[in-house]
This record gives structure tokens, sequence and C-alpha cells, in this order.
């Protein structure tokens, strides 16, 4: 009977311990997660909205022809398309969230809504995207506005289609 106590302890004081590493390592993974999408960031052109302090904050927010969906990096980065583009990406970073929450990009060209993308966040360092088909005749001025959940304007960010 002892021995057999020795063996379910140390099956126990394995398991207890495997599982201590287990969580330390998957916390260290998750914090050089948050610490790679930081470092890759680049220094936007943002807006931010003239009145109040929101929870939510858009350090980035990025055009491009395609999006590296691995990396969750604009790929052709720009901010003139020329009328043969036939997507547009918009990239947004979102930091602040304490919970689970989510963002609205709302697409504009010259001042009438082409669409509204309601997108998840589900950290408080979180990359998303959306995507916009252009006709070759929706040239000019585009602009994307992020709201957050109630609505507010977190950012707008602007690109033209010559």
């Amino acid at each position: 009977m002892f021995s057999a106590l020795i063996v379910n302890t140390t099956c126990r004081c394995r398991l207890w311990v495997l599982s201590l590493f287990l969580a330390a390592f998957a916390g260290h993974a998750a914090a050089q997660l948050d610490d790679d999408v930081a470092a890759r960031s680049t220094a936007p052109a943002v807006t931010p909205p003239a009145t109040g302090q929101f929870e939510l904050s858009v350090p980035e927010v990025v055009f491009g022809t395609d999006v590296d969906r691995e990396r969750l990096t604009v790929i052709g980065p720009a901010t003139e398309f020329p009328a043969a583009t036939d997507r547009i990406f918009c990239l947004t970073r979102i930091v602040g969230a304490k919970t689970e929450t989510q963002v609205t990009h709302i697409w504009y060209h010259e001042g009438k809504t082409k669409a509204k993308v309601i997108l998840r966040v589900g950290s408080s360092n979180w990359r998303t995207y959306s995507a916009k088909r252009l006709l070759p005749s929706w040239t000019g001025h585009w602009e994307v506005k992020v709201l957050d959940e109630n609505g507010e304007v977190l950012a707008t960010a602007s690109f033209e289609v010559i």
C-alpha cells in the first residue's frame, strides 16, 4: 500500500509540475505574441476623434491590396491606388479592450456609405481587417471610419483611387 501511495503521489506531482510548466509556457507564448504584434506596428496616418476619451484606441489603420493572414500585416500598403485595383483592404489595430467587443469599419466613397463591416475584437491588442471591392469608376476620395460598439468614432483614415 505504501508503494502504491508513492506512485500515486509521484504521478500527481508530475502532473502538477507539467501543468505549471504548460501554464507558464502558454503565458510566455501569449506575451511573446503581443510583443511581436506591438513591435510590427507602424506609425499610421490616423485621425483620432475630436472629442472624448474611449477605452479602446486605434493606433494603426493601414490600407493595402491584400493582407498576410498569418502575420496580419498589409501587403502593398499605400494611400493612393490605381483605378484598376479591384479590392482594397483596411487593417486596423485596436488596443485597450478589457473584454471581447466589436468595432465597425464604415467605408465611404466621396461621402457616401459603401459598406459597413462589423469585426470582432478578442483581446487588448487585436488586429482585424475588412476589404472592399471597387468598380473601376469609383475613383476619388475614400474614407474608413472605425466605430466602437456604441457608434463612437475611434479613428478615421483615408486613401485615394486615381
